[in-house]
Order: structure tokens, then sequence, then C-alpha cells
């Protein structure tokens, strides 16, 4: 999927005349894109358009959960049944770089899919952008971008701002999928014990392991794209 990686873009309304020192004309629906400057060691201050971060992440979350999903195919076939093994341990896999390169893969996307939401919901948010909380405090763009939760920002901050109904409500089972990328998103960029070792007292299936075998990463990926389409 082609995405918008440039930041700030729109189309001309009008014809541009040459300018006096022979700047080029510039015919009406020709694209425009604010730039600013950003230093290349080697060369110094270097122009460019100003880049969209929830794209380039997104962009590479899409190319990770393709390796993932190719992975996790194989996974069911990279099994085997062993004898003389600790009583619910008979069953293990065969091929474990295999296994640890779809988890590999499978946090990249998932912990990128996730970054890219956080992103896009800042990069709505404009510069002067205020909002009075429950509380009758007025916060303005800084404090939201630093301070309150995503979930919050798409359900109250996004809906504001675009003038559409909150995701939460406008779309329950994509809401829903949110919730579950940010929870694993959670446990593995903030790891704990409970959630990455099973003991045997522990339902297994409650790992962040067992819920990224069983998270359908493509699903996960589309909930992301329903959401920016949804404030975009």
């Amino acid at each position: 999927m082609t995405r918008e990686r440039r930041r700030w873009t729109s189309t001309l309304a009008a014809d541009i005349p040459a300018g006096p020192q022979g700047q080029p004309t510039h015919k009406a629906g020709a694209t425009v894109a604010v730039i600013h400057l950003v230093v290349l060691p080697e060369i110094g201050n270097v122009s460019m358009t100003v880049p969209r971060p929830s794209s380039i992440s997104l962009d590479a979350a899409e190319k990770h959960v393709k390796r993932a999903v190719r992975l996790r195919k194989q996974l069911a076939g990279q099994t085997k049944r062993g004898r003389w093994i600790q009583k619910r341990h008979e069953v293990g896999f065969s091929n474990e770089e295999l296994v640890y390169d779809f988890f590999e893969e499978a946090s990249s996307g998932l912990i990128l899919m996730h970054t890219a939401l956080d992103n896009f919901a800042n990069e709505q948010i404009p510069a002067d952008f205020t909002f009075v909380g429950s509380d009758d405090q007025t916060i303005g763009r800084t404090q939201i971008e630093g301070r309150m939760s995503l979930p919050r920002r798409l359900d109250e901050i996004l809906p504001d701002v675009a003038g559409v109904e909150s995701l939460r409500t406008a779309e329950p089972m994509v809401w829903e999928l949110l919730s579950t990328l940010k929870g694993i998103r959670d446990d593995l960029g903030h790891v704990h014990l409970e959630q990455t070792y099973t003991r045997e007292s522990d339902d297994p299936s409650e790992s962040v392991w067992s819920r990224m075998l069983t998270a359908d990463l493509e699903e996960l990926l589309a909930a992301v794209e329903k959401a920016i389409i949804h404030y975009g």
C-alpha cells in the first residue's frame, strides 16, 4: 500500500507566474509541500520536505507483518512429540530458530503499528489546539502529546479535531482490535516476568508469546489503517 510519507502537502488553487529572478511557473493543481532543514554530517544543512512519522512507521510495520505471517504459517509443521518429557511438555518445537524469527518479526510489527497510530494521533492535533478536561482545566497540544494516553487521544481529542464520532462508538470492533494491539505492545515494551515466562501454575494462553501466536497480525494492521482513515 502506498502511503503519503510527507507530512504537509497541498495543491495550488491557482497558477503562480514566474518570479522576478527566474523562478519557475507553477500550474493550478500542482503539489506543494512544507520543507525544513536537517543536518547531514558530511554536508551540513540540507533542505527536505517534512516527513510523516506515522507513515514511515506503518510502512515498516507492514513489512514485518508480511514476514511474520509467512513464518507463522510454518510453525504447526515444526513441532515434535518427545518421550520421557515433563508432563504437559510432550509437544515441542523442532525448529526453534524459526519460532524466534517469527517472534522477532511479529514484535517489530506490533510495536511499529502502535507507534504509527500514536504518531498519527499527535500529527492531527493543530499547534494551537486546546482541550478542556473534565476537571475544567485547559491543556494545550504539548501536554496532550506528552501526558495523555493514546486511547484517550483517540476517544476525546481526535473526534474534536476531525469533527467525527469517536472510533470507540463508531467502530467498536476496530476499537477492540486496537485495545488488543495496545495490550500486546505494552507487554513487549515494558517486559514483566509474569507475561514472558509461564510457570506450571499459570495459564500459558495468557503469556505475551501465546498472544502473539494467536493474534491476527494482518487484522491488527488493518485496524490501525481504519483508525487513520476514520480520523484523517
